[in-house]
């Protein structure tokens, strides 16, 4: 199958590992099937196993990975596509199991027959085009929780968010013998969000698609414009000798930089040095956008012998930092301007991050205009046709009489919760039902309280076995001695983090079944202990992984990451309630009444921080601030809920230590109007804090986005567009919801200043599905308030979406409104409510009619 050079390599490499790891087990597996395997299935799983993750190794077995290389060497031999691609091309995008952080399931063989007869006597590109429509046909875009799921579960139950997508997309594509992977951007700077998407390896060059959005094209996308403005674009390699522009960092798969596609690049370079001047080598260097409020990473890269690095990234700003031996340092950047950075590092670097400053977007270059093409009819018919065949699909999934069934002994609050649970469990209701009915000597209200602190994606994709196994494998008696609500959040509940459920219970209650955990010195002493037998090797690991306790204690191995969630899941399954701090994420077990602190430190003393908030903002922990501890080179984030702070009336306890607040405004135009403020928490003492945005002027905050020329139908039955509406005056478009509460605000607000509105030479377009929709007793009234309007139709059924991405907005967020200048130009967009929404709109048309007056238009 492989060349002989190749294939050396490959044993090379794996026999280091397992000469290193230790991995006998393994050694013994792989020599026993080269019995019963063909040689070109064995240098196929040869391949996986030299260059998988470590926790991998451990958490499946061996016939999952046989099952990749069978498909993979008859692809490589017999498959429609076969020569290709070069071996190390195919090996890493085609035979390569894992893609994201999802759990590997055998899916390429049952993927290939189902579309095998899309490829038949078809082009790479060509085959590539209809196997994303059948991919839509099976899944859309639905926002869901951070653990990836695996495709199949994403198959069977419709939809996932875009990793997912990404995920399935690509391991449809490599089903057949495409090469493929995953792309993401780690964070926008735009827009506080992230994406992944899929490039496919066709005739010599990558290209990129939407998964499981469909065109006619590749190299087509909403996202289009969004990557034109990233920082950084990656795709993962866990082949580290074949990818040539790699960002470096430890562990596997390395981050290849792929922004180069995408978007306009510098490579910058930073020399990091010491206040003598003195070179900072081999240290991990951090650049970041602010996103979410906080300062995120896009990448990390380490010094060379004289202290310096390179990255090559977008037209933007960026924070870059480092941190060495007890100095710390942080400079902002406008690549655009800077491409040759000293970052200085010292002992009271940290205390040097106040202050207000902008964080630029890329700018949007090259209107998207001629590269979004417009699409045929016969394009959007068999996007509505695959459309209508995946929502036939989703909904025969519910079986509601069974489910009636299986939860009619169950009253009032309990049937509730089985009710949403089963309707939400997709293809895996039968599982579901089976731990519901079988009794097993259960008690109901355990499957109920199991269930419930479960997040919705668990009841997709978790067996009625393991959920068994958690039961029967939990001592009653833990019910009677403490309050319901610790039992089953704490002790019952398989879930730590976002790990995916499987069985662990029994092994780890058997195997650790004699330590003594009475206290918290006890407690301290197993995870010494289990810490000792887990070693780490982060070299090896994907950082993003969570293991498995079984594979992990057969291993030997597990990341520091793995290792915390493990131990809590012993305590729980020794008896004790024990949980990952919801803010600070460090190991707590339930004693006394109270959850303690598992890690041995030095008990820190305690102060507070009085947050006082700008009036007139409403503030929201993520969205516009964020606070961060500052403790042994890191500004680590405090995960707050907004809830807990305003019920405290603002009053923060904490340790003793240095506090960082950053609030961001961020701009209609993507830039940050952003501020940096730091606190100390002293003992005993309370600090105040005031929390208070950097404003910005109107002009600040208007963009400059291309409008795609959405066609409307006008009362009179006449067909327009938005070019047509705005050729000689600036235009507000609103599309509106009716009925639903965030529309009804805007139009409160619009009825409030229905007088200035109507004074104004810019036009509002109220933009409604239907003329049934002009019956709504709140559309009504501000359609005869308004003499400075219009109304129009439009469906809203995709047009509407692709506005919105395109302006960086939620799709189907309602009300949508952008405002148009004559030029044609987005000059401002929002989705969804926010509050002031007609004032932001009358300033911004005061300025822009200002504007015009002083040009002389």
């Amino acid at each position: 199958m492989f060349s002989k050079e190749f294939n050396k390599r490959i044993e090379e490499r794996l026999n280091q590992r397992i000469n290193e790891l230790g991995l006998n087990v393994l050694k013994s597996e792989l020599y026993s099937l080269k019995e019963t395997e063909d040689t070109d299935v064995m240098e196929a799983l040869y391949y996986l196993y030299a260059f998988m993750p470590l926790s991998d190794i451990g958490d499946y077995k061996i016939e999952t990975f046989l099952d990749f290389a069978r498909h993979g060497a008859f692809l490589f031999n017999e498959g429609e596509f076969k020569g290709a691609a070069n071996e190390e091309m195919f090996a890493e995008y085609v035979l390569g199991a894992r893609i994201n952080n999802e759990d590997i399931v055998e899916n390429r063989k049952i993927f290939y027959d189902r579309v095998k007869s899309l490829i038949k006597g078809k082009t790479m590109k060509e085959a590539v085009i209809d196997i994303n429509y059948w991919c839509s046909s099976k899944v859309t875009y639905r926002s869901t929780d951070g653990r990836t799921a695996n495709p199949l579960t994403v198959y069977n139950n419709t939809y996932g968010r875009c990793g997912e997508e990404s995920t399935f997309g690509v391991s449809v594509f490599r089903s057949v013998g495409i090469p493929a992977r995953q792309v993401y951007v780690p964070l926008w700077s735009h827009c506080d969000d992230n994406h992944a998407w899929v490039e496919v390896w066709c005739d010599g060059k990558w290209y990129f698609l939407g998964a499981c959005e469909p065109e006619d094209e590749l190299n087509q996308g909403w996202f289009l414009n969004a990557s034109k403005r990233a920082m950084m674009v990656h795709a993962r390699c866990y082949n580290p000798e074949l990818e040539k522009d790699v960002n470096e960092a430890v562990g596997i798969p390395v981050a290849v930089n792929a922004l180069s596609t995408y978007a306009p690049t510098r490579e910058i370079f930073v020399k990091v040095m010491n206040e003598a001047g003195e070179p900072f080598s081999g240290i991990k260097v951090y650049f970041k956008v602010i996103n979410y409020s906080m300062p995120g990473e896009i990448a990390v890269t380490c010094t060379d012998e004289e202290g310096v690095t390179r990255l090559k990234t977008g037209r933007g700003s960026l924070i870059i930092s480092a941190y060495e031996d007890g100095n710390y340092g942080e400079v902002l950047v406008d690549t655009a301007e800077d491409i040759q950075i000293t970052l200085v590092l010292s002992p009271d670097g940290y205390k040097k991050t106040e202050g207000s400053f902008i964080m630029r977007a890329p700018s949007l270059v090259n209107s998207g205009k001629a590269e979004n093409k417009a699409k045929s009819e016969a394009s959007d018919a068999r996007k509505k046709e695959e459309a209508e065949k995946r929502a036939y699909k989703e909904a025969s999934l519910f079986d509601r009489e069974a489910a009636e069934r299986t939860i009619k002994r169950f009253k009032g609050k309990d049937g509730e919760i089985l009710s949403f649970v089963l309707l939400k469990s997709c293809e895996n209701q039968r599982e579901l039902q089976k731990f519901i009915s079988e009794k097993r000597e259960i008690p109901d209200k355990w499957k109920v309280g199991l269930i419930d602190s479960l997040p919705q994606k668990y009841y997709q994709d978790t067996d009625a076995d393991t959920l068994f196994e958690h039961c029967l494998y939990t001592d009653e008696k833990l019910y009677e001695k403490y309050p319901e609500e610790i039992f089953y959040q704490y002790i019952l509940s398989p879930r730590v983090d976002l790990e995916k459920i499987v069985p662990y219970r029994k092994f780890l209650s058997e195997k650790f079944k004699d330590e003594k955990v009475s206290n918290l010195d006890e407690i301290r002493a197993l995870f010494t202990k289990v810490d000792a037998l887990l070693k780490e090797k982060p070299e090896y690991e994907y950082g993003s992984l969570v293991s498995s306790a079984v594979g992990a204690f057969t291993l030997g191995y597990a990341s520091k990451k793995s290792k915390r969630i493990i131990f809590i899941q012993l305590l729980r399954s020794l008896g004790l309630p024990s949980r990952l701090n919801p803010n600070d994420r460090t190991m707590e077990v339930y004693i006394n009444g109270g959850f303690a602190a598992i890690e041995e430190k030095k008990e820190s003393p305690k102060g507070s921080l009085e947050l006082e908030f700008e009036a007139g903002v409403n503030w929201s922990y993520y969205d516009n601030f964020s606070i961060l501890a500052y403790s042994e080179g890191e500004f680590k984030p405090l995960y707050l809920d907004m809830e807990d702070i305003k019920k405290d009336g603002g009053v923060l306890k904490l340790n003793v230590g240095t506090y960082r607040l950053i609030t961001s405004n961020r701009l209609p135009n993507g830039n940050i109007f952003a501020k940096s403020v730091l606190a100390e928490v002293k003992e005993g003492e309370s600090t105040k804090l005031s929390v208070a945005f950097y404003e910005a002027g109107i002009s600040d905050m208007l963009s400059d986005y291309p409008i795609r020329n959405i066609e409307f139908e006008t009362e009179k039955k006449e067909k327009t567009s938005i070019g047509e509406l705005t050729k000689d005056k600036n235009g507000i478009f609103i599309w509106l919801s009716a009925k639903a509460e965030p529309t009804e605000h805007i139009l409160n607000e619009l009825h409030d200043k229905k007088e200035l509105f109507n004074k104004l030479k810019t036009k509002l377009h109220l933009v409604v599905k239907s003329e049934d929709e002009l019956e709504d007793a709140n559309i009504k009234r501000i359609a005869e308030e308004l003499s400075n309007r219009d109304i129009l139709f439009e469906s809203f059924d995709t047009e509407a979406g692709k506005l919105a991405r395109e302006l960086y907005l939620e799709p189907g967020l309602y009300p949508l409104i952008c405002v148009v200048d004559k030029e044609g130009r987005g000059v401002y967009a929002t989705a969804g409510y926010n509050v002031g929404t007609a004032d932001m709109l009358l300033k911004i048309c005061g300025y822009l009619e200002e504007e015009n007056h002083e040009s002389g238009h």
